[in-house]
């Protein structure tokens, strides 16, 4: 029985290949959207301007600094399973998260901000994470175990998801 599969690694408009840009636009859309709902909520509930726009950047800094430093998944962390190629080892957000919090926190204490600040970023982080994990799939980045059944998807042989199943003796090197 053959079952339909689609391809996430394939858009085209017109003559271009789109693919390599879904990522990046989505990824900075949802930076985007986070920073504006944050700072909305936070001047429309009265604090300064200019304070709240350096503790915004300020989390902004480290939360780049903290992706770049702290690359290992905790799953990675606790069964001390590393990946010895850095294009096949999980990626995660674990060490933006952890140094932004670091940064926030920090700053709340300096600002003397409110405590309902920290109410502010749930809403914004369900959006950002649920419009960015939609980049990742599509960028093939973030997959789960190999599936044939409906509606799975295939990754182009060469692809990360491809090499990952490939080393896992999931599927066969000559399979597209």
């Amino acid at each position: 029985m053959v079952t339909p599969q689609f391809s996430f690694m394939d858009f085209h408009l017109g003559q271009i290949n789109v693919q390599g840009f879904i990522y990046p636009i989505l990824n900075v859309f949802a930076i985007g959207l986070i920073y504006a709902m944050l700072y909305k909520q936070g001047i429309a509930d009265g604090l300064d301007k200019r304070v709240w726009s350096v503790t915004l950047f300020m989390r902004f800094l480290f939360f780049i600094i903290g992706c770049k430093l702290f690359t290992l998944s905790l799953h990675d962390f606790f069964t001390n399973q590393y990946a010895d190629d850095a294009l096949l080892s999980q990626r995660t957000l674990t060490g933006g998260i952890l140094f932004g919090l670091i940064a926030f926190t920090t700053l709340f204490f300096y600002f003397r901000l409110r405590l309902k600040v920290f109410d502010y970023a749930v809403a914004p982080m369900l959006t950002a994470l649920s419009i960015q994990k939609i980049g990742c799939f599509s960028a093939g980045c973030c997959f789960g175990s190999a599936y044939d059944g409906p509606l799975s998807v295939t990754y182009p042989s060469g692809s990360l998801a491809f090499l990952s199943h490939h080393n896992h003796n999931l599927i066969p090197l000559e399979v597209e």
